[in-house]
């Protein structure tokens, strides 16, 4: 049972994060968070849920991250994309401070034919 839950945590989370790299820009990391930040003024009310549905999501795979760092898994990318859904830039520009960890971003990227991400 635990082996069958693993498998499909991993093949959600890898079907995720590969659909959340490639649509983000290769500057996200450098430029200011301001430019992708939504506009609440226009739809305060859809904001809020929208809102309420990022962060349950980037904390659940937050979550779901740290158990496949236990468990076989994608767990290091998984937390990245956590953190990323909850737009926590201090927490990613520290984990995107490791080689490996921004080798591994530009590897995904460059196989879906996008552009390898820039890093401050």
């Amino acid at each position: 049972m635990l082996i069958k839950i693993t498998i499909l945590l991993s093949l959600i989370t890898i079907v995720f994060s590969a659909g959340l790299l490639y649509f983000l820009p290769s500057d996200y990391f450098i430029k200011s968070q301001k430019d992708y930040i939504d506009n609440p003024i226009r739809y305060p009310k859809l904001f809020k849920v929208i809102k309420n549905i990022r962060n349950i999501l980037g904390y659940l795979l937050i979550v779901i991250g740290v158990i496949m760092l236990i468990f076989p898994g994608e767990g290091i990318l998984t937390i990245l994309v956590g953190l990323i859904v909850l737009n926590k830039i201090d927490l990613l520009l520290k984990l995107l401070s490791f080689r490996s960890v921004q080798k591994s971003l530009n590897f995904i990227r460059q196989k879906m034919g996008r552009s390898a991400f820039l890093y401050p």
